[in-house]
């Protein structure tokens, strides 16, 4: 038998899959708390004199975002995202070995999403050791997430295989559904690149791809000043405020993606529909709460709000093209991924260096954030729009993944793919 579900199913919870998807979200909260400590250690760190700065001019803006590092930090951060750039594209190709049809979106959301979680945790706990004496307070953090990062490896390493055949303690009926629910694929494949570089499914995923990337990152890296310059919170409330957004956003994605699939299994949609409905709402409603941001003045419980809000919403995204590379060709829905994540990680230097070149005269003047929020959401809405128009959940011609079905595997299958 081929794609589809069969007579007999393996439940999600005990499972070998639900332990690659868990482990995978904790490696990303791990990832991401790497990523995001700076955000918030940085408001302290540039307060502390011994703190190297670029020129004596950037320390006469240091506090402008993002604050001018030192040459040495800066390389460090460079390594630090190029080594973390494989774990993205590597797991999702794992899932395509790993996850049936119809749980796509559950177990793709549920261990990306520890990109979210991670943030939550992160700027919660660093601000509160940012206000500790101990060792200094700041440099705390990271020698805590370091450890556990390295911890994490050991634990990776036992208990995480590349495919499903490859377990040795897998139980042989989960094998047997994984194999019956996913799509065959052609050993040795290679790339298509022509037909990937020319599929207007590859480049809607892209604009989206992007676009979240950059509102995402540029909240994440800019939310911390613009709480403790603009709104004038203390380093301790700074981190539970910026927490609240993606703690939000982390309970939308694990909902919808639920909902996601049980609606495509059930027939109610089919899987180009939800994408680009999913797709839409997370580019534009939080477009719409960005720029109400930028209104919000000093009320700092609407911007609170009106961010949270607006993460909130992006947790559609997670059912809409961050898992679509799998509907498109699960053989190579790691390179794919890759490919859009090399793209859209530019928004990591781009969002922060577009809020440095609106607020760099007066950082804590509300109307240059303002001009900030104005882009975020444009760019955002943008890519949101072209994924509705373009986005495709069939699986395409030059996947790599067999089309060529038996009867008996046709009639066996809950949706043509």
């Amino acid at each position: 038998m081929g794609v589809g579900t069969t007579n007999k199913t393996y439940p999600k919870w005990p499972s070998t899959r639900f332990t690659l998807a868990l482990l995978g979200w904790l490696g990303f909260v791990l990832v991401y708390a790497m990523r995001v400590n700076l955000s918030i250690a940085i408001v302290r760190m540039v307060q502390e004199p011994p703190f190297p700065v670029a020129s004596k001019q950037a320390s006469l803006k240091a506090d402008s975002p993002p604050a001018q590092l030192s040459e040495g930090t800066r390389y460090v951060r460079f390594l630090m995202g190029l080594f973390e750039a494989v774990t993205f594209p590597a797991f999702t190709a794992m899932l395509g070995r790993w996850v049936p049809v119809f749980e796509k979106s559950m177990f793709a959301a549920l261990a990306l999403s520890g990109g979210t979680f991670g943030n939550v945790v992160c700027q919660v706990a660093m601000g509160h050791i940012c206000s500790l004496e101990f060792m200094g307070g700041w440099p705390l953090g990271f020698y805590l997430i370091g450890g556990l990062g390295m911890v994490f490896v050991l634990y990776w390493n036992k208990y995480v295989f590349s495919t499903p055949q490859e377990h040795p303690r897998i139980d042989p009926l989960e094998l047997e559904f994984i194999k019956r629910n996913t799509q065959p694929v052609i050993a040795k494949s290679s790339l298509p690149w022509r037909s990937v570089v020319t599929s207007v499914p590859m480049w809607a995923i892209l604009a989206a791809h992007f676009g979240n990337t950059f509102v995402q990152y540029g909240l994440m890296t800019c939310l911390p000043q613009y709480l403790s310059h603009v709104l004038h919170f203390d380093i301790s409330q700074n981190g539970e405020l910026c927490a609240l957004p993606w703690a939000f956003c982390f309970v939308v994605t694990q909902l919808v993606s639920y909902v996601t699939d049980r609606m495509r299994e059930s027939k109610l949609v089919t899987t180009t529909q939800i994408r680009r409905i999913n797709g839409l709402i997370g580019a534009i409603m939080p477009a719409f709460f960005l720029v109400l941001t930028g209104y919000s003045g000093c009320n700092y419980i609407m911007a609170v709000v009106c961010v949270t809000l607006a993460m909130s919403f992006a947790g559609f995204l997670a059912s809409a093209y961050n898992c679509n590379h799998l509907d498109l060709s699960p053989q190579h829905a790691g390179t794919l991924f890759g490919i859009t994540n090399t793209v859209a990680t530019m928004s990591g230097f781009l969002a922060p260096t577009l809020a440095s070149s609106f607020t760099a005269s007066n950082p804590r003047d509300r109307v240059l954030w303002q001009k900030f929020f104005y882009a975020s959401a444009a760019i955002d809405a943008c890519g949101g729009i072209f994924y509705f128009l373009f986005a495709s959940g069939e699986l395409q011609n030059w996947s790599g993944s067999s089309l060529n079905l038996s009867p008996s595997r046709k009639a066996s299958s809950v949706e043509k793919i």
